[in-house]
Order: structure tokens, then sequence, then C-alpha cells
């Protein structure tokens, strides 16, 4: 079994830690049992992966420029834009996936807010992309970027979608 040494302490008087919060996700525990709407874990791992994945992408942006898919002045100004949204949208993603985890009623704000993140973030992307012909000569990098803009517009939506779905079972406290 899994575990590790942070606090036990819940910032929510009688909610779980994070300490539990998490063995919970990684070890399939819950105080909830049947009752849990389907994919709840998986839906709360591909929130830490977006967010891990996130910071890796403007990690290696702006150290070796390996995602970058152009060195065109009006390209770099343009992406440049990105890192203060970005980091909103793994604020918001990371939040998601703590509340998720601790089924804390915060989950279904944190969720609508991180799936309209990545909505909005990858329409933005997909604009651009459009009006300066980048879809028209596809190498490694724009790869990645068709991946990053296919997957924010459609795990936006779907976790819009889930935890509106799943609201009642989210609220219940």
């Amino acid at each position: 079994m899994w575990s590790w040494s942070p606090s036990r302490r819940s910032p929510l008087p009688g909610g779980p830690g994070i300490r539990e919060a998490v063995d919970r996700l990684l070890n399939g525990t819950s105080e909830t049992g049947a009752d849990a709407p389907a994919a709840l874990r998986a839906v709360t791992v591909m929130l830490w992966i977006s967010a891990g994945a996130t910071v890796l992408y403007w990690t290696t942006f702006f150290t070796s420029g390996a995602v970058q898919t152009s060195s065109e002045g009006g390209y770099i100004a343009f992406e440049r834009a990105f890192p203060a949204a970005d980091a909103w949208l793994v604020i918001a993603a990371a939040i998601s996936a703590l509340m998720l985890a601790r089924r804390d009623p915060r989950a279904l704000l944190w969720g609508l807010i991180a799936g309209s993140s990545f909505v909005y973030l990858g329409l933005l992307d997909v604009l651009y992309n459009l009006e300066n012909g980048k879809y028209a000569s596809i190498d490694g990098a724009m790869a990645a970027e068709v991946m990053i803009n296919l997957f924010s517009l459609t795990f936006g939506p779907f976790l819009i979608i889930y935890v509106w779905r799943h609201r009642r079972w989210l609220l219940k406290n």
C-alpha cells in the first residue's frame, strides 16, 4: 500500500486531510463507497497530469525551446502571453483534483473553472494557428500543439459536463 507522511489535518472541519485524500486516490479507498461517480479517479488523475504537463511545457519552452513551433517574433510574442493564463489553468486543475479527491463541494466550482479554462485557452490557440497557417506544416512541435489543442477542446467540455452532471453527489456533505 502506498503511503506518505504529510499532515493529516484538514482545512475543513471534519474533512479529510491531504494525506487521506491522496491515499484515497492512489489506493482506491473512499468513505463514499459505491455511490462515487464513475471515472472519478480517472478524472482526478487527468487533472493532475494536465497541471504537470503544462508546467513541463513552459519549462521546456523557456529552457530548450523544443516545443516552439517557430522562431518568428510574432509567434514568440504570442506564446509569451500565455504563461499567466496557463498558470491559472494549473492552479484551477490542481485545486479541482484535490477537491475531487476530498469529495469537497468546492470541486464543482473548481471543475467548472478548470474546464472553462481549458476551452478558452484551446480556442485561443486554435484561432491563432488557423489565422497564421500553422496547421499547414506539421513537424514534431506542431504535432504536440495539435495534441494540446485536441486535449484542451475535448477534456475541457468533458470536465464541465462531468462535474455538472455529478453536482448533486459533489454537493452532498
